[in-house]
């Protein structure tokens, strides 16, 4: 009996993970060519033990123009679809986690979400910056005013700290 539901989380897990790290992939070409990543957390870890920058955004990214360089941290979020109008975007305890990373590095947290078709081509994608989220799920409708065309490159406003794309 354990047999069958075991394989079945198991392979769920999976395509969880997969996706997850697909989507990071994909957040990570849409970088103009500014873009230079410092750090690209591995989420490694085993019965329990893994290293404390997992609990970091995923992405630190360091984006360069002649003037000067700026310092931002994506954290990749994936979901399969919407449920209704409706989208879970992280745990309360999450959001909380990446805000105090923030403000402790002084470096703006952005949360990449990708919504439906899969991590490596998702069919909606939305840069939220991780201050405009109060609670752990988002609608639709509020995620617009976030959202990045999936097929191109994104680039990244210094001066007003917003994303948009080229």
């Amino acid at each position: 009996m354990c047999r069958n539901n075991c394989k079945k989380t198991w392979i769920l897990f999976y395509l969880s993970w997969k996706n997850g790290l697909n989507f990071e992939k994909y957040i990570v070409e849409r970088f103009p060519i500014n873009f230079k990543i410092k750090n690209w957390t591995g989420d490694k870890y085993i019965n329990g033990k893994y290293d404390k920058h997992n609990l970091d955004p995923d992405l630190i990214v360091d984006i360069e123009t002649p003037k000067q360089i700026c310092t931002i941290a994506i954290e990749c979020k994936f979901r399969m679809g919407f449920a209704g109008e409706w989208v879970f975007v992280a745990k309360d305890y999450q959001l909380e986690r990446y805000r105090k990373y923030q403000a402790e590095n002084n470096t703006p947290v952005f949360i990449a979400i990708g919504v439906g078709g899969s991590g490596a081509n998702p069919e909606h994608l939305f840069m939220v910056p991780v201050n405009a989220l109060k609670f752990s799920g988002a609608k639709h409708e509020y995620l617009n005013r976030f959202k990045l065309n999936e097929k191109k490159k994104f680039f990244f406003f210094i001066k007003n700290k917003t994303f948009k794309y080229k």
